[in-house]
């Protein structure tokens, strides 16, 4: 995001900026997918990059249990689909309380 300050700075168009990111991502996910590692190095290569993406957030005490949450969502995908992964959320109870659900949930309505 430092170097995209630059780019806004020098007035370039805020499409082509967005594009070099999204290709960013694409090359960094072939890298991945490419990536000899084994199941355990996999699993503690995107642990660390889970909790340091949570590290300046508002659930940074509890970064260990969603970068488990988040490892184990993305190990039950098939391919690297990111948009097949959902956040909801429901009002009460604990941050702590927060639970992977394998599949489709619904939320319960009362009438």
């Amino acid at each position: 995001m430092r170097e995209a300050k630059s780019f806004i700075e020098d007035e370039m168009h805020s499409r082509i900026i967005i594009k070099g990111f999204r290709n960013a991502c694409k090359k960094a996910l072939e890298f991945i997918k490419q990536s000899s590692f084994r199941d355990a190095d996999f699993r503690n290569v995107l642990m660390n990059c889970a909790s340091t993406s949570l590290n300046s957030k508002l659930v940074s005490d509890n970064k260990i249990f969603f970068s488990n949450m988040l490892v184990d969502a993305i190990m039950n995908l098939e391919g690297f689909e990111h948009t097949n992964i959902y956040v909801r959320q429901v009002s009460g109870g604990s941050i702590t309380e927060s639970a992977l659900v394998n599949g489709v949930a619904f939320k319960k309505c009362f009438s």
